[in-house]
C-alpha cells in the first residue's frame, strides 16, 4: 500500500496510455475541487468541467458549525478557490444546475435544465445531505446545517437570542451547541441514544465531551426521541417521547447525512451506501467512472468492506488519489487503504481522532494532562490498537498517527506516551 500522503503531482503520464480528454466532475465540494484542481497539477490539458447544484462558488464545509456561525468569518472566506483561480487551470464551472442523471451508455451527465455534458472520465463528487425528518415542522424557525444558506440563517436567528433545542448529539450537533453556547444563548440538545458520541469516540471521550458542554450550560436530554415539533407558522415546542415539552425558538436538525446517489439510480454503479470504488478510486463496476468524499465507500484500513468517511481530510486524500490516478494506465496507479482522521472544536478545546474502532472496542487512558481535563487514549480489540484520541491535546497528535498506522499493541501504544 501506498500512503496517500505519497500522491503527488509532476509525474509523467505513461507513454502506452491515452488519458481521457474530457473530464467531468460532478460536485462543487471540497473533494471535487480539489480534484479538479489536482489534475491540472498532475499535468492533464484536456477539459475539466465542475458542475455543482448550489449556486455559490465552492466553499468549505467545516467552519459553518464554528467560525460562520460564531460571527467570526464572513461566508466569503470559506472559499475553497476564487473565480480567477478555476479560470486560470481552465476549469469550467456550471452552478446552481445539479446532475439529474447518469447516461453511462453515452457517457454524458444530464442536468437539471437539460443540458448534457459528454466525458471519457466522471468523478462523482456530489457528497451526502442531511436525512429528512419524518414529521411535518412549521414553516419558520427548523433547520439543517449542511448548506452556506443554512448557517448564515441559523447565524442570523442567533442575534434574535433564541432558545435553542438541537436534535442529535453527533459532531455537527454539539459544535453547533458549543457556538450556541458560547454566545449565550440557552441550548438543550436531545439525542435518542443513552450515550451520546460513544459510537465514534467511544463512552470515555464520549463522557468527557458532554461533561464540558454541561459545564458551559447546555442542557441534555439523552435516551430520548422528538414526537413532534409544534407551532402554527413558526416553532414553540418541541414534544419529546415521554412528554416532556421544550420551549423553542429555533430548532436545528443533526440525525445523520444519506449519500447522493439518487441521479446514478438505473446505472451499473454499486450504490449501497454510497459508490463502491477500490482503493484507487475507481468504481467497481464501470472503469471511467471514479468517486471521491462523502459520497464514495473506499477501503480502510483494518476493514474488510469499503466505508464511507465523512471527513474533510478523507475527502482531500481521495481527491489526491483520484487525480494521480485517473492519467494513468491500471499498472502505474496508487492503491490505498484510508485511515480515518477527524477532529472536532468545542468551546477552544479540540478533540481529534485517528482510526476507525467497532462499536466493542476497548477504551484505555494513556497519558493525562496535570488538571485531569485533558488526555489521550486509544481503542483497542483483540490487543491491537483501532483507534486514537486526543482530547485536548492535539500535539500527540504524531503520536497517535503512528500507533494506529502501525497497528501497534496496547502496550506498544503505551510505550510512546511513557
Amino acid at each position: 500500500m501506498t500512503d496517500v500522503a505519497g500522491v503527488t503531482g509532476g509525474q509523467a503520464v505513461a507513454p502506452d496510455h491515452r488519458p481521457p480528454d474530457r473530464v467531468v466532475v460532478v460536485g462543487a465540494s471540497l473533494a471535487g475541487v480539489r480534484t479538479a484542481l489536482g489534475l491540472r497539477r498532475n499535468g492533464f490539458a484536456g477539459t475539466i468541467t465542475l458542475v455543482g447544484a448550489e449556486p455559490w462558488l465552492p466553499y468549505d464545509r467545516p467552519p459553518l458549525s464554528k467560525q460562520v456561525l460564531l460571527g467570526e468569518w464572513t461566508p466569503d472566506r470559506t472559499r475553497l478557490a476564487s473565480p480567477e483561480q478555476l479560470a486560470e487551470q481552465g476549469i469550467e464551472v456550471r452552478l446552481g444546475d445539479p446532475a439529474e442523471a447518469l447516461d453511462q451508455p453515452g457517457r454524458a451527465v444530464v442536468l437539471r435544465s437539460g443540458a448534457r455534458i459528454d466525458f471519457d472520465a466522471l468523478v462523482v463528487a456530489t457528497g451526502a445531505a442531511p436525512r429528512p425528518w419524518p414529521f411535518p415542522t412549521p414553516d419558520t424557525g427548523v433547520y439543517d446545517l449542511r448548506r452556506l444558506d443554512d448557517a448564515t440563517a441559523i447565524r442570523d436567528a442567533f442575534d434574535t437570542a433564541p432558545r435553542v433545542v438541537v436534535v442529535g448529539a453527533g459532531f455537527i450537533g454539539t459544535e453547533l451547541a458549543s457556538a450556541a453556547a458560547r454566545r449565550g444563548l440557552p441550548v438543550t440538545v436531545v439525542e435518542p441514544r443513552p450515550d451520546p458520541l460513544a459510537a465514534q469516540l467511544g463512552t470515555l471521550a464520549g463522557t468527557a465531551l458532554l461533561d464540558l458542554h454541561r459545564r458551559h450550560g447546555v442542557r441534555f436530554h439523552t435516551g430520548r426521541a422528538v414526537r413532534a415539533v409544534h407551532g402554527a407558522d413558526r416553532v414553540t415546542t418541541v414534544e419529546l417521547d415521554d412528554g416532556t415539552l421544550l420551549d423553542a425558538d429555533l430548532v436545528v436538525v443533526g440525525i445523520g447525512v444519506l449519500p447522493n446517489t439518487g441521479w446514478l439510480r438505473g446505472s451499473s454503479l454499486e450504490l449501497t451506501d454510497g459508490v463502491r470504488c477500490d482503493g484507487t478510486g475507481v468504481t467497481s463496476t464501470d472503469p471511467a467512472v471514479w468517486a471521491v468524499g462523502d459520497v464514495a465507500r473506499w477501503p480502510v484500513a483494518g476493514h474488510v468492506e469499503p466505508r464511507r468517511v465523512e471527513h474533510w481530510t478523507s475527502a482531500v486524500e481521495q481527491a489526491g488519489v483520484v487525480a494521480y490516478n485517473l492519467l494513468r494506465p491500471p499498472a502505474d496507479r496508487r492503491v490505498t487503504a484510508q485511515t480515518p482522521y477527524v477532529w472536532t472544536d468545542h468551546y477552544g478545546l479540540k478533540v481529534q481522532l485517528v482510526g476507525l474502532a467497532g462499536p466493542d472496542d476497548e477504551s484505555t487512558v494513556l497519558h493525562r494532562s496535570p488538571d485531569g481535563e485533558r488526555f489521550v487514549a486509544v481503542r483497542h480489540a483483540g490487543g491491537r490498537v483501532s483507534a486514537a484520541l486526543a482530547f485536548g491535546m492535539p500535539e500527540t497528535l504524531p503520536k497517535l498517527r503512528t500507533a494506529v498506522r502501525s497497528g501497534a499493541t496496547l502496550a506498544e501504544a503505551t510505550a510512546l506516551f511513557g
